[in-house]
């Protein structure tokens, strides 16, 4: 897609994808840290983990910064994501929390940004 520069240097090898198993800290949200538990380790999830570790007001600001192909081209990460996962349903409800911010962040350019469905039918709306 034109204009969408993706914050990894290459996409992941998904052969090598494992789930982040281990210690969590205690200090991370509940939703955040059964999302870490189980999501694969690319570039895709550290950007989803970044982002869920934010407030809200600053994740809003962050997201507004993102042109509109960079956010079509994450919320489709984020279902890939959402297939992939054990159904944990902290964990898809923290990744569904993460899909609709962004699905409603305010561009910084004063366009509309994403707030149609984008169709996908992936089922985890």
């Amino acid at each position: 897609m034109i204009g969408v520069k993706p914050r990894c240097s290459a996409q992941p090898d998904r052969s090598g994808d494992r789930p982040m198993h281990g210690r969590v800290s205690s200090r991370l949200p509940e939703g955040l840290a059964a999302f870490v538990r189980v999501a694969p380790i690319d570039c895709w999830t550290l950007e989803a983990v970044r982002l869920l570790n934010m407030n809200d007001h600053d994740r809003h600001h962050a997201i507004s910064c993102w042109s509109i192909p960079y956010r079509g081209v994450f919320t489709t990460e984020l279902e890939r994501m959402a297939k992939a996962l054990p159904q944990d349903g902290l964990a898809m409800a923290t990744l569904r929390t993460l899909r609709n911010s962004i699905r409603s962040a305010t561009p910084a350019d004063g366009s509309p940004g994403l707030l149609c469905d984008s169709g996908s039918g992936s089922g985890w709306c």
